[in-house]
């Protein structure tokens, strides 16, 4: 079994001269990246970077279609200035820059792990969204000097701390890294989201870290880069797809292997990598 994610992707418009390619995704299930649950079985057209057409019913393949045997695995969505129209988020990890940002008219903080009561009682009052990666100490923990160790114990003991606020207060979580400019690096993303299974459950990481964080995407306003619906696997949505080689819900750690358990990605309607036999219509 495996588990298809629509991940949040630029949208490229297709030619009107040249018909879009279309790829026809057959018995997967659909984790929709809002209602942290899968469908039964489900047939999916991709046409262009656009979902076309969801249905439990057979679908008919097209000759131009590229069709692709999920064979029961899932398909669900993964890992998306206010006078300008947008939003502005900061990196801020303790009390006074927190609220000093939220005054400023500062709608998401990235990190947050020393904050205290007061302060996140005050991102609930206002709106603010919370931007937060589960610092551990753990092998991906980086080396430091011994005062900085001291220092950097502080920030692994406010993941709890601020997990805890969150949860009590209701605050708008995404999940985010700074895992940047360097794949081996990124590869670690999705063991980042399992390491907050132990505050929440898998349906709610999964969709914090795609339809949630789509939402979030969104406050971009005119200047969002993602025109059209991010983060779910509805129709009419941006086709950005994973298909993953099992159930996420009943075992989260599949997300963090993707060499191994994402078997097709596809962004903005084009397959980029497919380790399952995929044919044109006949």
């Amino acid at each position: 079994m495996g588990i298809l994610l629509a991940v949040l992707s630029l949208s490229v418009l297709a030619s009107s001269e040249t018909p879009a390619p279309a790829v026809l995704f057959l018995n997967v299930r659909v984790f929709d990246g809002e209602s942290g649950k899968l469908a039964g079985p489900t047939n999916v057209v991709v046409r262009g970077n656009i979902i076309e057409r969801i249905s439990s019913e057979p679908i008919a393949a097209e000759p131009s279609f590229t069709v692709i045997d999920g064979n029961g695995r899932t398909l669900m969505p993964g890992q998306a200035a206010e006078n300008w129209g947008t939003y502005v988020s900061v990196h801020a990890y303790t009390p006074p820059p927190i609220q000093r940002a939220i005054a400023a008219g500062v709608k998401v903080i990235e990190h947050g792990h020393l904050m205290d009561e007061a302060t996140a009682e005050l991102m609930a009052e206002k709106g603010i969204w919370l931007s937060f990666q589960p610092f551990t100490d753990n092998e991906a923990a980086p080396p430091v000097a011994p005062a900085n160790r001291a220092r950097l114990m502080q920030v692994f003991a406010g993941t709890e701390n601020t997990i805890a606020l969150a949860k009590k207060y209701k605050l708008k979580m995404a999940f985010g890294t700074d895992l940047l400019f360097s794949p081996a690096a990124a590869a670690m993303q999705g063991a980042e989201l399992v390491k907050m299974r132990k505050w929440y459950s898998a349906p709610e990481l999964l969709v914090m870290a795609t339809g949630t964080n789509a939402q979030l995407l969104k406050l971009s306003g005119p200047r969002d880069p993602y025109p059209g619906k991010l983060g779910v696997v509805k129709e009419g949505a941006l086709a950005d797809l994973l298909l993953v080689d099992g159930d996420p819900i009943a075992n989260m750690e599949l997300i963090a292997d993707p060499a191994k358990n994402l078997l097709v990605i596809m962004k903005d309607g084009k397959i980029y990598k497919n380790l399952l036999r995929s044919e044109k219509a006949l």
